[in-house]
């Protein structure tokens, strides 16, 4: 399952039918963990999903790049 993502909306227990969540993971690791989404339209639910998975990504990404370009300085010095 290298370099997949998973994204799903999903139930829980005890909440009211119309409530939906976020899990997100990234090569088997959970990058985002039952967020409450706030869309109560299944169809408006995978598209917030997809929303906070994208943005936890992108800012993911941005963090590894900063952290590389440390490194390069760093190195370079």
């Amino acid at each position: 399952m290298a370099g997949k993502a998973r994204v799903v909306i999903h139930h829980f227990v005890g909440y009211p039918p119309d409530v939906w969540f976020a899990t997100v993971r990234v090569c088997g690791a959970e990058v985002v963990g039952r967020r409450e989404l706030s869309a109560r339209d299944p169809e408006e639910a995978k598209g917030e999903a997809l929303e906070i998975a994208r943005a936890t990504l992108a800012d993911a990404l941005a963090d590894i790049r900063a952290a590389a370009r440390a490194a390069d300085k760093a190195a370079a010095s």
